[in-house]
């Protein structure tokens, strides 16, 4: 059954999540990308996880934060525009 009519062949650019995170979801959704832009011929791009984050929120400054588990995190600082302050 097909809810929408987009195809594989309407996609027009490949961005994938390059971490920090899980290291095993990580190479499961890189690879996954890098297969799809090879066979699809398409630009392949990544951005990082915590300005994913930072970008669905807005404010004067934004602080995401990932658990990296055993008292460790993974975090980062950005400005209102998203410029990096601290990684």
């Amino acid at each position: 059954e097909m809810r929408n009519s987009i195809t594989v062949n309407d996609i027009d650019e490949i961005v994938c999540v390059r971490g920090p995170g899980s290291f095993t979801g990580l190479r499961i959704g890189v690879t996954i990308a890098k297969i799809m832009a090879y066979f699809l011929n398409k630009k392949l791009y990544s951005v990082s996880s915590l300005e994913v984050m930072a970008s669905s929120v807005t404010g004067d400054v934004i602080v995401p934060i990932i658990d990296a588990r055993r008292g460790y995190v993974y975090g980062a600082i950005y400005d209102k525009d998203y410029n990096v302050i601290m990684k």
